[in-house]
């Protein structure tokens, strides 16, 4: 299989690597000490295939580590974003599993602004089970969260084919600005781990075998109503994807019968809410403050302005920048979903994404070099509508994951012996990165930034809510109002 390393490889690795030594004769003891502790890793029970499952099973414990460790001390705010899921899973309850419009098992909820959710569900269950509290809300948002470095691991070994498949979970777990959003209980990472399932079942369909179209259809649907900004993100990889595979849903087109009539059927709570609440789309669009909804710019300008701010979301600063990110990034009212001062992506993973984008310059990539870049593009295409937000554009940690372990696998044949160390070395690095984003978040970044205001990190909400209740306990009949501002609630 793709992801066997065999010990002929290492034990001949002294005559097929000494490429290395032949052309730098003082690297032939380094080459042979290499070649020596591949072949004692192969021996060993770990060894062969099961070095990289024992490597991918790693990866998601370190996953979990640092998602729980601690989950309700950071982020340090825990605003009414993310209160606000709980709280409609438990109205939901109430309300016998109806919303205000009558719906049965209603899938878009009217905070905010009407947004779709299937999450909540979920919500609803672990609530019910352990109670209310932030641990629970964010333990859940984890729980929803794990399945994206699972299929992006599965599109690259599955798909893709690459060997070094299984440091996915280990790459994602060191992105700072997924770090952040996953310990949070907002719903931006349940529809970028939807997506990541989409992403993944996509590419089995295209390059495993067409039956696995309707995996498309079912995650495309949990996408589609996991978040309203994921109606943008899912719209656009179906044109993507169409354009850039036309000839291979030809060929395959019958396998698409029963598919989609799921699809069909997924689009039923769509129409059953729209006959309701007719503006949705209209009202979701505003409420992002669209380029086009501000008064006076024309069409070109508009056009021009979108096109500015996607080549903006392109710029390496947004993403490798950190403490300097607000020279050049307006995060006015955007603090809570930055990771303080650490950078979205880390730096050090910069030279193993720029190596995977030069892989799919090869031949050997030709196959799948435009899904890989429209994936890409569709993860930074909210920055067309609005202004750049981690939230927005959060999709970008698949293709990000699958350029940088491509850009892992990206040593020469001739030094086959070599990827073993070589991913064994990274998975090290990638592991202590994981937990220093960890030790930062907990120690410097939770007070970091000193708002604690409406438009800043909205901090308190724990300790304000322990001493309403406790006011509420003494004095039943008494009524008590809170607001995020002093200059809020008037």
């Amino acid at each position: 299989g793709v992801d066997v390393f065999t010990l002929d490889d290492a034990e001949d690795a002294q005559v097929s690597a000494p490429g290395l030594g032949s052309a730098f004769p003082f690297l032939r003891p380094f080459a042979a000490a290499i070649a020596r502790v591949d072949a004692m890793i192969q021996s060993s029970p770990v060894g062969r295939s099961r070095l990289s499952w024992t490597g991918f099973w790693f990866g998601m414990v370190v996953y979990a580590v640092t998602r729980l460790w601690r989950v309700e001390a950071y982020p340090i705010a825990f605003d009414g974003d993310e209160a606000g899921i709980v709280a409609l899973a438990q109205g939901l309850l109430e309300g016998r599993f109806r919303d205000g419009f009558g719906i049965l098992f209603p899938i878009f909820f009217p905070y905010p602004n009407w947004n779709p959710d299937v999450g909540v569900y979920v919500h609803l269950i672990t609530s019910s089970l352990f109670g209310v509290s932030v641990v629970v809300a964010r333990a859940t948002a984890v729980l929803l969260s794990s399945p994206t470095p699972i299929a992006i691991a599965f599109t690259l070994k599955v798909a893709l084919g690459n060997r070094s498949w299984w440091l996915a979970p280990l790459v994602v777990a060191a992105l700072p600005m997924w770090f952040h959003l996953s310990r949070s209980a907002y719903d931006s990472a349940t529809w970028v781990a939807f997506y990541a399932c989409f992403v993944g079942a996509y590419f089995a369909y295209r390059y495993q075998h067409p039956r696995h179209a309707w995996l498309v259809v079912v995650f495309g649907a949990l996408t589609f109503y996991s978040n309203s900004i994921a109606h943008l993100i899912i719209g656009a990889s179906i044109f993507a994807f169409i354009i850039i595979d036309s000839s291979y849903h030809r060929r395959y087109l019958s396998r698409w019968r029963n598919p989609s009539i799921g699809a069909i059927v997924a689009i039923v709570p769509l129409l059953i809410f729209l006959n309701k609440n007719p503006g949705y789309f209209a009202t979701r669009t505003n409420s992002a403050h669209p380029y086009w909804a501000s008064d006076g710019p024309s069409f070109l300008e508009t056009g021009l302005q979108m096109g500015k701010s996607f080549l903006f979301a392109l710029d390496p600063r947004v993403w490798f920048s950190g403490i300097e990110r607000t020279k050049f990034v307006d995060v006015t009212g955007y603090h809570n979903y930055y990771p303080g001062t650490m950078p979205l992506l880390p730096l050090w993973l910069a030279p193993f994404i720029l190596a995977g984008i030069a892989c799919l310059a090869m031949p050997r990539f030709r196959a799948y070099r435009w899904q890989i870049f429209a994936v890409l593009a569709v993860s930074i295409s909210p920055a067309l509508v609005a202004r750049f937000a981690p939230t927005r554009s959060l999709a970008v940690v698949i293709p990000v994951t699958i350029l940088a372990v491509v850009g892992i696998d990206l040593v020469p044949r001739a030094f086959r012996h070599t990827r073993l160390v070589g991913a064994l070395i990274f998975a090290a690095v990638a592991t202590t990165g994981s937990f220093m984003v960890l030790n930062d978040a907990l120690t410097t970044q939770s007070t970091r930034r000193q708002d604690y205001g409406g438009y800043g990190i909205q901090w308190g909400s724990q300790y304000v809510f322990n001493m309403v209740n406790a006011r509420l306990k003494a004095t039943p009949g008494s009524r008590v109002m809170v607001t995020t501002d002093w200059n809020w609630g008037g």
